[in-house]
């Protein structure tokens, strides 16, 4: 009895200190807010919310920085935020943070403490950069806008904001404001072309959701990709005439035939092989609505038909090299023999399939 009466102590006074080491975190925050108040005096608006102070809007932009990206730039997903309440100017704001190892950390790219930890939780620095691009951005923004812009009014219903990646001006309603995509929202090192995203702005406001979907390349690589699939079906479809031609009549059986219908045929293999490859993995890995492509949830099968594409691919130049080797011997050499059929399938097979064992084993 005695030992259950000490054991529940122990377990009281461990839920104590928690919440003790708790309640110093959430105080920790509050005071480093006041102390770091960077210009009392000046507002910035974070989305819908009401007017931040600088430095809470600061907190508030490197989080919303780091809520928006990828998953998969994390190390280990993203980290659930909590709030801290700080009273200013006797209103009260929520700055967010997040814990890690027990310790609190706010989003603060001017404190080397805390963003060693964030730039930590990051895959690779790359994308850890881009966080920090994103809030510097935001902070950019924020010494921009002009105080009396922060508030809607008849002319201007939609009041100068940061929407969590772009700056936005006071703009009049019945506008689509375009600016163009920052290079931190994609995984790219750079954009092949300027996108723009698009933001709403209605009688009654900004529209909450900006359109950055525009900002995405998938959509033309999609494009690219559904044109060059019916392409290749269209001029497959064309084929296979001729490959029945070759397969039908017997004087089209001679060496020399063969050798032109086998070309057909691989080229034939081929568009087969990347239309499959290209509507199954491809474009469903370009799509940006997918979380996960087909790639991500079953790569074996997708490395298998890799391969054979790569084969098919290999083929065509195989059965190129032969035919015009057959065509060279048949002007040099007009009444010399035919090579045996065996033996330059043989080469064909070899000289093909090798290729794309080695970089079926190189790419691992």
């Amino acid at each position: 009895m005695n030992k259950f009466k000490c054991l529940t102590g122990i377990i009281f006074m461990l839920l104590y200190l928690l919440k003790s080491s708790s309640a110093v975190n959430s105080s920790n925050i509050a005071d480093l807010v006041n102390k770091n108040l960077i210009n009392s005096e000046h507002y910035c608006t974070y989305r819908y919310y009401e007017p931040y102070p600088e430095y809470h809007f600061q907190l508030l932009a490197g989080w919303s920085c780091y809520n928006y990206a990828h998953p998969k730039w994390m190390k280990n997903g993203k980290i659930e935020k909590a709030n801290q309440g700080v009273i200013h100017n006797l209103t009260q704001y929520k700055i967010p943070y997040i814990v890690v190892n027990n310790k609190s950390v706010v989003f603060d790219y001017n404190d080397a403490k805390y963003t060693e930890i964030i730039k930590n939780l990051h895959v690779e620095e790359k994308y850890y950069a881009k966080w920090l691009n994103c809030a510097r951005t935001a902070m950019e923004c924020c010494k921009q806008l002009n105080k009396n812009d922060l508030k809607p009014n008849d002319n201007y219903p939609c009041p100068a904001i940061w929407d969590g990646y772009t700056c936005y001006e006071k703009t009049k309603p019945n506008t689509i404001v375009k600016k163009l995509c920052p290079l931190y929202l994609t995984s790219n090192d750079k954009f092949v072309c300027n996108l723009e995203s698009a933001k709403e702005c209605t009688a009654d406001g900004w529209n909450h959701q900006t359109d950055y979907a525009l900002c995405s390349s998938s959509f033309r690589l999609r494009d690219r990709h559904i044109f060059h699939v019916i392409f290749l079906a269209v001029a497959s479809a064309f084929m296979i005439p001729s490959i029945f031609i070759f397969l039908y009549y017997d004087k089209l059986k001679q060496w020399r035939f063969v050798l032109h219908r086998n070309l057909i045929l691989a080229i034939f293999i081929k568009n087969i092989l990347v239309v499959t490859s290209k509507n199954l993995i491809i474009i469903n890995a370009v799509n940006v609505q997918q979380e996960e492509s087909v790639m991500d949830n079953d790569y074996t099968w997708c490395r298998v038909l890799t391969f054979f594409e790569n084969l098919s691919k290999n083929l065509i130049f195989t059965c190129m090299t032969a035919d015009a080797t057959h065509s060279h011997k048949t002007i040099v050499r007009a009444f010399a023999r035919d090579t045996n059929a065996y033996i330059m399938y043989g080469i064909i097979v070899v000289a093909s399939t090798i290729p794309t064992i080695v970089w079926s084993i190189l790419m691992g």
